[in-house]
């Protein structure tokens, strides 16, 4: 078994959660690492940064902040902004859990979970090209043991 970095472990445990797509009040958004020019629907993607790493060598423990970037097109017929409160609903579901501790089996080792917090919202828009996006942040921090 190879051994990988906690970010990688938590980019694996995230897409576990999410899968390709992910569907919150009627509107589905594509998730992606590294989302297509070309994207025309709804879509979330994701960076994760390391904050600190704590501990001895078998049991560090990592401070991640993961920003989830949620991204919605201004469309005639709705409102954008209800699509990107459900983009944010759907996250803040899976990612805002008090007393967590979860063991997730990675394809490098075993990483616990052992919190996940949301640490603030930002909302705005965008001209992109000749489209108007309108987007999110939702920025959480995860506590990992790896």
């Amino acid at each position: 078994m190879a051994i990988i970095s906690a970010q990688q472990a938590l980019y694996q445990y995230i897409y576990s959660q999410i899968g390709n797509s992910i569907t919150e009040g009627g509107d589905t958004f594509n998730y992606f690492v590294r989302p297509p020019e070309n994207q025309t629907t709804p879509y979330i993607w994701l960076n994760i940064q390391t904050l600190s790493d704590d501990g001895p060598r078998d049991g560090f423990i990592y401070n991640l902040f993961a920003e989830f970037t949620i991204v919605a097109f201004e469309d005639v017929n709705r409102p954008s902004n209800s699509t990107i409160l459900n983009g944010q609903l759907a996250l803040l579901k899976l990612f805002t859990t008090r007393g967590l501790n979860v063991a997730y089996a990675s394809s490098g080792g075993t990483i616990n979970i052992i919190s996940q917090t949301l640490s603030s919202v930002e909302e705005g828009a965008e001209n992109l090209a000749q489209k108007k996006i309108i987007f999110a942040k939702v920025n959480i921090n995860f506590t990992v043991s790896f």
